[in-house]
Formats: C-alpha cells, sequence, structure tokens
C-alpha cells in the first residue's frame, strides 16, 4: 500500500473545537507507525498578575509591539529580575544552547554555544556568585565549534557532552561533524577534554535519504540536538541531515562509540525540491528525552513544508504530514544487548504545529505526561503562512503541548500553552507580523524543576523572552513570571531561544539570550518556588 494511501486510510483528526472544551482527542489504535493527527485550539494561558516594580508588558501577552520596537525595545519583566548577566567574549550569537551543573568543589557553572557569527566556540561561565558571573574558558574543540541544540550536562557523571551542530548536509562542511565529551565534575570552570572524535560512522543502509544525493555506505553522524539517558551512560544524537537516531555510548567517556541507530519508520515523504529550502522529509528527527529507566525514547517527528497551499500546515485529514513525537523502545540499548535495536511503538502527530523541536517526560501528581515543544506554528515561520493561520483560526506560532502517556501506545493531548499574541483572534491587533520573517512569538526550549513530580515549567522563546508557568494542574496551566531583554542599541529584539534552568538552592533561575548573554534572574514577589518544587540533580530535561 502507498505512503499517501497508508495515510489517508490511517490518520485520525479532531477538527471541531467543541472537542477540546471537553478535553483533546487524539486517536490512535492501529499497530501502525503512522502517528495518529490531533488539531484544534485552546484558551489562552492565565496572565501572571506583576509587581509593582514590574515594567509590565504593554501589549498582548507574550507580543514586543511597533511601537516599542521602533523606539528602541527596553524590555518587559515581571516577578523576575536581573542579578547579573556576563556576555560573551565571541561576538554576536545568532542563538545559543545552555546547560547548568554543579561540580564537586561547588562550583557553579554555565555553557553556551550556538550559530556564533565570529570566533566560535563555547562558553564557559562562572556562576558561583551569581552577582558578578566571569568568563573563564572558550571551548573550541570539534563539536564544541558549534554545538548547537544538543549541549547536555551529566551532573552525576560530571560530563558536559555534544555532537556537532548542523543544518544543512555533510557534503557543504566536511571534516565538521565532530563528538566531545568533557570532565565539567572535577573544576566546572575548566573543563577537561576526554574524547573528541570527528568519525563516528553509522551504516546508511535502509535510511531513507534525499533522493539527488548520494550517501556513502558508512556515513559520518551528525548533530543537530540531542540527550543524555538519566545514568549518563549513553548520549543519543538528533541527526536532522540523515533523519536519523543514533545511540552512542558514554559508558567510556575517552572513547564514545556508536551503539544503533532509529530512523521514523513511515518518515517520508519530501516537499516538493525547491533549491532555496531544505529538503527535510515529514516525520523528521529533531530532538527527544528518554525515560528515567532508559527503555523509552521520546522522539521528535519534525515537519516542515512551507510549498503547501498558503505556506501553512495543512488541515486536511488526508494530506501527509507528521509533526509530533515517537515513543520508541530503547531497552535493548539500555542493556546493552549484543545488536541492539530500537523499535517503534506509538506515534502523535499535531495539524497546529511545525518544526517539532523536543520533549520531557514528566510525572504531575503521579500521573504520566510528555511535555513536546514546538519551534513553528501552522503558520511554519513565514509571514504568508502566518497570515494563512490566522485566517483558518490556528495557533500560527509555536506552542508547548501536553500529552496524556498514561497507555504510551494511545498518547492523547490534554493541553497547550497558547500566549495571546498566539492566538489567531488577535492577529489583526499586530502589525508586526506581517514583516518579520523565521522565529518570532514562538517557543523553543523548556525545562522543569523535577521531571520526576514536576510543579513548574520555564520556556525559552524567540522574542516572548523567558516565561515560567505553574503546571501542578496541567488542565489549568497558570503563567507566574516572564522577562524579556532589552534589545542591544540600534537592533531589534534578539532571540531568547535557549535552556531556561530552575535552581532552588539559589532560589534563581539561569539562562541565556542573545542579547544578555548567560545571566541569573531572581524571582520576586513570593511566585516561586512553588509547594513541592524542587530541582534534584540531573531531573530538568
Amino acid at each position: 500500500m502507498s505512503f499517501f494511501n497508508r495515510l489517508a486510510r490511517q490518520l485520525c483528526l479532531a477538527t471541531t473545537f467543541s472537542a477540546v472544551a471537553a478535553g483533546l482527542v487524539a486517536c490512535g489504535g492501529n499497530d501502525s507507525s503512522q502517528p495518529a493527527q490531533t488539531s484544534a485550539q485552546s484558551d489562552t494561558v492565565a496572565k501572571a498578575t506583576c509587581g509593582n516594580d514590574d515594567r509590565a508588558e504593554t501589549g498582548l501577552q507574550g507580543q514586543i509591539p511597533m511601537a516599542e520596537r521602533a523606539a528602541g525595545f527596553k524590555g518587559f519583566n515581571c516577578n523576575l529580575k536581573v542579578v547579573s548577566a556576563g556576555t560573551s567574549s565571541r561576538g554576536e550569537a545568532l542563538w545559543e544552547q545552555f546547560a547548568l551543573v554543579h561540580d564537586k568543589s561547588g562550583h557553579t557553572c554555565g555553557y553556551a554555544g550556538g550559530a556564533f557569527l565570529s570566533n566560535p566556540g563555547t562558553t564557559v561561565m562562572d556562576l558561583t556568585n551569581p552577582a558578578a558571573i566571569v568568563e573563564t574558558a572558550v571551548l573550541k574543540t570539534a563539536a564544541m565549534l558549534n554545538p548547537g541544540e544538543g549541549l547536555r550536562v551529566h551532573e552525576g557523571r560530571g560530563l558536559l557532552v555534544t555532537a556537532f551542530y548542523n543544518k544543512t548536509t555533510p557534503w557543504e562542511e566536511p571534516g565538521a561533524p565532530g563528538f566531545d565529551v568533557y570532565d565539567v565534575g572535577t573544576d566546572c570552570r575548566h573543563p577537561q577534554v576526554l574524547a573528541s572524535s570527528t568519525n563516528i560512522r553509522f551504516s546508511t543502509a535502509g535510511i531513507e535519504q534525499d533522493p539527488t544525493k548520494n550517501w556513502p555506505a558508512q556515513d559520518l553522524t551528525y548533530g543537530h540536538e540531542g540527550a543524555i539517558s538519566a545514568d549518563g551512560l549513553t548520549y543519543y544524537i538528533g541527526d536532522t541531515v540523515h533523519g536519523a537516531y543514533h545511540a552512542i555510548d558514554i559508558s567510556d567517556p575517552t572513547a564514545p562509540k556508536l551503539i544503533s541507530t532509529f530512523q521514523n519508520p513511515s518518515i517520508g515523504p519530501r516537499p516538493a525540491d525547491n533549491p532555496t529550502l531544505p529538503r527535510s522529509p515529514l516525520g523528521g528527527a529533531h530532538g527527544l528525552s528518554v525515560s528515567d529507566d532508559g527503555n523509552r525514547g521520546y522522539m521528535v517527528l519534525l515537519s516542515w513544508d512551507p510549498t503547501t497551499p498558503g505556506g501553512m500546515v495543512p488541515q486536511a485529514a488526508d494530506a501527509p504530514w507528521q509533526n509530533g513525537y515517537m515513543t520508541v523502545d530503547t531497552s535493548e540499548i539500555q542493556a546493552r544487548k549484543p545488536n541492539a535495536r530500537m523499535r517503534f511503538i506509538s506515534a502523535v502527530s499535531t495539524r497546529d504545529a511545525s518544526a517539532a523541536q523536543t520533549s520531557i517526560p514528566v510525572k504531575i501528581n503521579g500521573h504520566r505526561f510528555q511535555i513536546a515543544m514546538n519551534e513553528g506554528g501552522a503558520g511554519q515561520l513565514s509571514t504568508g503562512g502566518v497570515k494563512s493561520a490566522c485566517s483558518a483560526g490556528v495557533t500560527p506560532y509555536g506552542t508547548v503541548q501536553f500529552f496524556d502517556m498514561s497507555d504510551e501506545t494511545h498518547p492523547s493531548r490534554v493541553n497547550k500553552i497558547v500566549l495571546e499574541a498566539n492566538d489567531p483572534k488577535n492577529c489583526g491587533a499586530m502589525p508586526e507580523i506581517a514583516s518579520i520573517e523565521g522565529f518570532v512569538y514562538d517557543v523553543h526550549m523548556c525545562s522543569v524543576d523535577n521531571r520526576d513530580d514536576a510543579t513548574t515549567l520555564a520556556c525559552g522563546y524567540f522574542q516572548s523572552g523567558v516565561r515560567v508557568y505553574d503546571i501542578r494542574d496541567p488542565a489549568h496551566i497558570k503563567e507566574i513570571a516572564y522577562f524579556n531583554p532589552p534589545a542591544l542599541a540600534g537592533k531589534q529584539p534578539g532571540q531568547c531561544a535557549a535552556y531556561p534552568i530552575l535552581d532552588i538552592k539559589t532560589g534563581l533561575l539561569f539562562s541565556r539570550c542573545s542579547d544578555t548573554g548567560i545571566f541569573a534572574l531572581k524571582f520576586t514577589n513570593n511566585v516561586w518556588p512553588l509547594r513541592g518544587s524542587s530541582t534534584p540533580v540531573d531531573k530538568q530535561l
């Protein structure tokens, strides 16, 4: 049976807003690898109540109005204030990832690396005194030159790990795909390289590929996204170039090696040929997360195809679309069985989102949920697509979505976080969206306080800043704080695309925005920690 026929037979679409009022609403029930489909609206999230000394948002929730942009954006804050910020020595960055660690000697450090315009590398910042952030090193080994979205720490093992970020193709950047492991447990201020490899290869047999390219039988693994297992023994690469996930054994951090490769069994088809667009297949690879026991991987299905009618996500039930995540059996990887394989269990897809980013498995009040982030909405990151999504009444920008995982074979969405700036009925009040291409009011990265007993979600948005939510009741999520930094002099607002990390030891939130560098934020007005909040080691992602 053809891909299109299978898709038309197997996909199910929730099409009415009234269905959501009763609680959404995914469907599944077949043994196919095709994802169940959902599409629906939600009410906007409850807004934070700000203090008298805060500079609260002057427009819609999450918006930077045109008047603010024209005057030189001065920033917004609500229940969060800057303690200190430390800019990188490497100049302006398009965006950066962020990771936080406490070492065995009592130091606290932050790491930031991303798409730098000059002097590439990963910045090391000493955050031990949050009021006086100091740069202590710049890492320039093969992967740390641009670790991208996969920069991760495992505090328990004292490791900093990443694969080289790559948006394009291996033949355009020969020698680039590095994989680095550092010791940051001894002295996080001065990481020591344990391994730096540019020769981790995998078999491309059976891997769907761009028909205009010819991958070798054994090709280099490429990064982009990634995750570390809870025990710190396995790093999973989200390889967007090949549309695959690679499990890398780091049990010996001085000798990382490939264990196995997995690809969405229903990946494809690719968008129509367009030399100006990456030819990523529907249902490709991006970010992921791993269960506490290491036996499940929650791997993103990424779709982005601006060649669709109107540039928006197709809403018809029979239109090809795979944007969500898979649940994958990784037990053979965890057990290190000979010839270990990963096996598909289930998938879910949504038609009000695109460019699925990553996910976090959590328990809230003892119930299992998956929190999924999408860096694109139904508008697919273009002004034309956003206009079409607004007209269709579908969220134009990327959202955070909550899925009930009580039955892993039938995940169902129970809520999504919609800012006022992402509510289609407000599009007419946001003239700026007609002229800004790419990432605008989309979410990117989120973390929780404790994924085993989550109370708090902190998210970095591209132009809506860092926002913090009370998620103790997933059906009634509340915003409690936000911070959107001032723009650099003479420039438009930058992005807050890195992970924000909560730290209950200091009562602070650490992250990085492109206009501020790495920063420490203090909560005010007693909004956090919430009752039951905690930040145990390695439980935030």
